[in-house]
């Protein structure tokens, strides 16, 4: 947890979450901590270089959902007084897909590694483990290398109040299973 707290504290959303920078890094241990707790049987990788943590990459596997029930994200329980997260819990369950699927809850990188193709292949390494659909919200500076591995832009922007960061959502499409040759 310390790498994603220390990738995550200057974010542009983590300032707008929480924009007192004193108890910001309390909050994000509190919130990676339950995110992970919430990702059940979804997936932690972490890249390393030289022996070093340098990124992560936190997955949550989602059902499908029942398009008649609430939508509800694990952002919702992380802090239920801080009224940003919810109003960003409540943007992301609105354009959250109803068929099963992945979704990106952290992407970490150190600061001192960015640029250096750690996100990338965190990104890519979701490819090499079961076809599955992938879904995540991310700020504008990861849109060209989210292109790049084959997402695309799937609804409108998410435009946070109070100067808060553009959010776009994207979709990875599961590749189709390939047919199977039979031998007459």
């Amino acid at each position: 947890m310390p790498i994603l707290v220390r990738a995550f504290i200057r974010a542009p959303l983590t300032r707008w979450l929480y924009p007192t920078v004193g108890g910001r890094g309390s909050h994000l241990r509190m919130m990676f901590s339950q995110l992970i707790d919430d990702a059940g049987n979804g997936s932690v990788v972490l890249a390393y270089q030289g022996g070093t943590a340098v990124g992560a990459v936190l997955w949550k596997t989602c059902p499908a959902r029942d398009e008649t029930a609430p939508a509800v994200t694990g952002f919702s329980t992380v802090d239920p007084g801080n009224a940003r997260l919810a109003e960003l819990a409540d943007r992301l369950a609105h354009c959250h897909p109803a068929e099963p699927h992945e979704c990106l809850q952290a992407l970490a990188v150190l600061p001192d590694r960015e640029g250096q193709g750690v996100a990338g292949a965190l990104l890519a390494s979701a490819t090499t483990r079961a076809p599955m659909s992938r879904f995540l919200l991310t700020p504008g500076q990861l849109w060209g290398l989210l292109h790049r591995l084959g997402y695309r832009p799937c609804g409108e922007q998410i435009v946070l109040p109070h100067a808060g960061p553009r959010l776009q959502p994207f979709w990875f499409a599961a590749p189709l299973p390939q047919p199977k040759e039979t031998k007459r």
